[in-house]
């Protein structure tokens, strides 16, 4: 059973009966699996009259197959103390939280879980013989969740693959109209300015080439001047 201190109370309401915790509000939990905060008393901890030594190490499988794999751990407990007195080997599985990211998918996995336990007498200064916990590693298991990461990434890498070149796509169509909504005005006011233009070329033509030849400017007025004549004597 853990032992929460008063702080716990005062910082979650009583109606919060969650047990996994929940860092957007401040929740750490409840229980042994899910509780992230110090406790006042850790579950499966108690009080001795003496004091413990504990060593494990990993044994070889017995076997291996290709879906579960044998994990053995072999482990002793020694009395450093003046005392006899019992101690109580405890296997916890942990997963692997490496990462923020690892933490927020791991949200419904417990924090631990016990797995085994073994209960030993041990007399003052021995050492106890050794304690073996054997377990199950499903290796199906492992490999689905495997696969499952290498298809997420699979599918990241294809997105930005694919958006990053409609992205660009969409910007240079973006680009387009942006200048085809503008080109109307400025057309407009540089064919105005072409025809002032052309006008005033065209005028300035006439002049030059009536002033090059007075024979004709001459001529017309003779002319003129003939049939003013001509409807005077009428």
């Amino acid at each position: 059973m853990t032992v929460y201190g008063k702080a716990y109370g005062r910082s979650m309401k009583i109606q919060q009966m969650d047990m996994r915790a929940d860092a957007t509000n401040g929740y750490p939990g409840r229980g042994y699996r899910y509780y992230t905060g110090k406790p006042l008393f850790a579950a499966f901890e108690g009080l001795s009259y003496t004091t413990f030594e504990t060593s494990c190490k990993e044994v070889k499988a017995a076997q291996n197959n290709s879906e579960n794999k044998t994990l053995t751990l072999s482990c002793t407990v020694k009395n450093t103390g003046a005392r006899d007195g019992d101690a109580v080997l405890l296997l916890f599985h942990r997963p692997p939280q490496t990462t923020t990211s690892a933490l927020a998918a791991q949200r419904q996995r417990p924090i631990r879980r016990l797995l085994d336990f073994h209960r030993v007498a041990v007399a003052a200064g021995k050492r106890s013989a050794p304690q073996l916990f054997v377990v199950q590693v499903r290796m199906v298991l492992m490999l689905l969740v495997v696969l499952v990461l290498v298809l997420v990434l699979v599918l990241l890498l294809l997105l930005l693959v694919v958006l990053v070149p409609l992205l660009l796509l969409l910007l240079l169509l973006l680009l387009r109209l942006l200048a085809l909504t503008s080109s109307p005005a400025g057309a407009g006011a540089a064919a105005a300015a072409e025809r002032e233009r052309g006008a005033a070329g065209g005028a300035g033509r006439a002049r030059a080439a009536g002033a090059g030849r007075p024979e004709l400017r001459g001529h017309y007025l003779s002319g003129a001047a003939r049939r003013g004549a001509c409807l005077g004597g009428h």
